[in-house]
């Protein structure tokens, strides 16, 4: 049912917890299962520099965002921007359907700290967290 990578990503998460002064920030909620997500970006000369996640929720919410953080370190940031549902999948080695909303996750998150994107939400809705999003530097 889950890959060996999602598997390892959920029991063993990368770059897990809060940058303490993060130049950009995003949360995400899915309201069905009660997943939160935030994730923290240190954004430097136009690259990610350093990201953090934070999540409260299933396995697949956990390693979509520890993978996440993996694929996006380093990247300049309009390329950060781009990251998509399908790359990430892959990464994973495919979420299983009720699980994928652990993708739209973490997009919610880089739209909200790296900028617009048009995002579709999934079926059975879901909200930003009920927070103000913030932006340093």
């Amino acid at each position: 049912m889950y890959s060996p990578s999602l598997l390892y990503h959920a029991a063993h998460p990368r770059n897990p917890g809060r940058l303490p002064e993060p130049t950009a920030t995003g949360a995400a909620w899915y309201l069905p299962c009660g997943d939160r997500m935030h994730m923290d970006f240190q954004i430097a000369h136009g690259r990610v520099q350093d990201v953090r996640a934070q999540v409260y929720g299933c396995g697949a919410a956990v390693a979509a965002a520890s993978a996440a953080t993996e694929l996006l370190h380093g990247l300049p940031e309009e390329e950060a921007r781009t990251l998509s549902s399908i790359t990430l999948n892959r990464a994973l080695g495919d979420i299983p359907a009720p699980r994928r909303h652990a993708l739209w996750m973490v997009l919610e998150c880089l739209a909200q700290a790296l900028g617009p994107r048009d995002l579709q939400t999934p079926q059975g809705g879901s909200h930003a967290w009920p927070h103000p999003v913030r932006r340093r530097g």
